[in-house]
């Protein structure tokens, strides 16, 4: 073949590769920058991939004049299962995270939120697929299917026609459940999973009647201030917790100095709310994630052990055994945004804090106080009344935290809590009981001969 034909040859294969490269891209070549895969630790070489074709990006909202995610697709080569379809996307959430808020990670609320909608199970298992999250990025390899959802989702987050929405939240505990018997004729009942948990929805035109029939009742307290909203796709905790110390275990040691050494310990209890709502796009439908985990003390049982030493022959020193009442609930609810929501979380063990009381100087107290004190702690009918803030309805206000009712809820009992809008809030708060001594370390140190020991006092 002369040189000329060779010219020809090599001009011709030139073109086709070209041509083929640009069908390549057609059909869904991705190009990554060397940016991108130095966060994400992906390939920079073009490649197809094995998978269903790439749907486009999403443009417009299907809600009209709503924002849309921007979402970008992705592929990280075609060594991972495909069997099912699955395709990449990374999804743009930080209009969303860059919002106000004292989260130090923000994106966890998206991540958890779409564990609680799609399972998590549906990660664990075929089909293959993974989702991992940044401030800014959301990634996600999984079906058409799922990405669908999680894209609806998305949108819902980073939307900002309704960042601004805020909501009502009600938190009102009674010491029975009658409350029923007066305001049945208002309430349709919805479906909750929880046993022994039960809601219902209410207009607008009758959430204050409700209230009103609620707050005159003796036993009606309030658990958040009046004037407490929510934030539209942020968590907002109302949390209360009170520190108890206790001794948990003794034993003789003649070589301490008191003939034993004792292992202090403590526990809390209290009750944490979570409550985190969203908004549809269109703005007609309210969903809100709700989980509440309640721990209360009900008795202290005491057991008492003899330690005698060389100078006490007849010490005897008390352990206790907690016997504690656990509640929880997590709970994904919609409801039309013209409703309010009511959940009855049913007779729970709700600690309520009470404020520190003066030292009575009357003996007969004294000596009875103790005895009324040492009785099992009251449960409590706990409502939830949660409502989308809008303008005011036919009775003049329509929102379930500024409802003027005619009769003024009981002040004799412990003030209002103040809700945080930190889903990862601070240290537990409340109060805290005298601790124990500490005598010496009850777990000793590994001794040379090897003998097995002890585990930690509070192995983290």
């Amino acid at each position: 073949m002369c040189s000329a034909q060779k010219y020809l040859v090599f001009i011709a294969t030139f073109f086709l590769i070209i041509d083929n490269q640009t069908v390549f891209a057609q059909s869904g070549t991705v190009s990554i920058s060397q940016e991108t895969a130095s966060i994400y630790g992906l390939s920079t070489e073009n490649y197809t991939p094995t998978g269903s074709p790439l749907p486009p990006p999403q443009v417009h909202d299907p809600v009209l004049g709503m924002r849309v995610a921007e979402s970008v697709p992705f592929s990280i080569g075609n060594s991972l299962p495909n069997d099912h379809g699955q395709i990449g996307r990374a999804y743009n959430i930080s209009p969303y995270t860059n919002r106000p808020t004292q989260s130090q990670f923000p994106q966890n609320t998206i991540t958890s939120w779409i564990l609680r909608r799609t399972g998590s199970e549906n990660w664990h298992c075929e089909p293959f697929g993974f989702l991992s999250a940044t401030r800014d990025k959301l990634i996600v390899y999984h079906t058409p299917e799922v990405q669908s959802l999680i894209a609806e989702m998305v949108d819902r987050f980073v939307s900002s026609n309704n960042a601004q929405k805020t909501f009502s939240l009600r938190i009102i505990s009674l010491n029975s459940p009658d409350w029923r018997n007066r305001n049945f004729a208002y309430l349709v009942p919805i479906r909750i999973d929880t046993p022994g948990v039960q809601g219902w929805l209410i207009s607008k035109t009758h959430v204050g009647q409700l209230l009103d029939n609620i707050v005159r009742r003796n036993d009606a307290r309030d658990h958040v201030s009046s004037n407490s909203v929510l934030l539209n796709a942020q968590t907002t905790v109302v949390p209360y917790h009170a520190t108890r110390n206790y001794i948990r275990d003794v034993q003789v040691r003649p070589s301490a100095p008191a003939g034993y050494i004792t292992d202090p310990t403590s526990l809390t209890e209290g009750f944490q709310f979570e409550i985190t709502p969203l908004i549809s796009l269109d703005g007609k439908t309210l969903e809100a994630r709700i989980k509440c985990d309640m721990v209360q003390v009900d008795k202290m049982h005491p057991l008492t052990f003899s330690t005698p030493s060389s100078a006490s022959p007849s010490a005897k020193v008390t352990v206790e055994k907690p016997q504690v009442a656990n509640f929880s609930v997590d709970e994904l609810i919609s409801w039309p945004s013209d409703h309010v929501l009511v959940l009855d979380l049913g007779i729970v063990p709700l600690l309520i804090p009470m404020p520190p009381q003066p030292q009575e100087k009357n003996p007969l107290i004294q000596v009875v106080s103790p005895l009324v004190n040492s009785a099992p702690p009251k449960r409590s009918n706990v409502l939830m009344l949660i409502g989308l803030q809008s303008d005011v309805g036919p009775t003049g206000h329509s929102d379930i935290t500024t409802y003027q009712t005619q009769t003024p809820l009981n002040t004799d009992l412990p003030g209002s809590l103040a809700i945080s809008f930190d889903p990862e809030p601070p240290a537990a708060t409340g109060t805290t009981a005298q601790t124990p001594t500490v005598t010496d370390s009850l777990y000793q140190t590994p001794q040379p001969n090897g003998a097995p020991q002890l585990p930690p006092a509070n192995p983290q």
